[in-house]
């Protein structure tokens, strides 16, 4: 997902009257369970390598973790 599909996401939740509801996020790909989430977006390039213990993140200078 890109951040401009999920800002457009937010956007039509907030015009559904739902911009005051938590934000929970899949554990797994699966959904097999979730939580909440902690913090913003993490942007710094630095950040995102170090935080990316698995390798999961192909290319840390095009992405951005929410969390």
């Amino acid at each position: 997902m890109k951040v401009k599909e999920l800002l457009k996401d937010c956007q039509k939740l907030v015009k559904m009257g739902m911009g005051d509801r938590e934000v929970y996020l899949s554990n797994d790909d699966e959904g097999n369970g979730y939580h909440e989430t902690f913090y913003s977006f993490t942007t710094d390039e630095k950040e995102i390598a170090e935080a990316d213990w698995h390798g999961d993140i192909a290319d840390p200078g095009n992405a951005v973790i929410l969390g």
